[in-house]
């Protein structure tokens, strides 16, 4: 019975320095964006990173990693650290008026967007393919244009 236990207990110990092993070996980078043309420096830009096209770009509830920054000069400055090393895409919105939505007008945004490689959609938001990126530095410096 003594030697069962020592084996599992040997056992347990190779599997978490496996597991740590692993862990080092992931390589992470930072993703930086500048976020610029805002036409005013009301409410907040909120900016999402997709790490698959679920939900890419205007259902943030899907996102990688997301945040809501401030506007200052008519720009903002995001940035993400941390990040695994993989493929990403960056949706952004202008919400002048902070109700957390994208507001439209029969069809047409009322509020600002805007998605990285500056992606545009036809007849609706722009495509993950279409705004993807990689990160496989230790830093990826992305520009946003704002749309409206």
């Amino acid at each position: 019975m003594k030697s069962k236990l020592i084996i599992l207990f040997l056992l347990s110990i190779i599997f978490c320095f496996s597991m740590v092993c692993l862990a080092t070996d992931m390589q992470y980078g930072k993703i930086i964006i500048s976020i610029i043309d805002f036409r005013n420096n009301t409410g907040d830009v909120r900016v999402a990173l997709f790490n698959t096209e679920r939900g890419f770009p205007d259902q943030p509830e899907h996102a990688f990693k997301k945040i809501k920054l401030s506007i200052s000069n008519k720009q903002a400055l995001a940035s993400f650290e941390q990040i695994p090393y993989g493929t990403y895409a960056v949706g952004i919105l202008h919400d002048e008026n902070k109700d957390g939505k994208f507001n439209m007008r029969l069809f047409i945004p009322k509020e600002g967007y805007g998605a990285s490689n500056d992606a545009k959609g036809k007849f609706g938001p722009p495509k993950f393919n279409d705004a993807k990126f990689e990160l496989n530095s230790t830093e990826k410096t992305l520009v946003i244009h704002v749309s409206y």
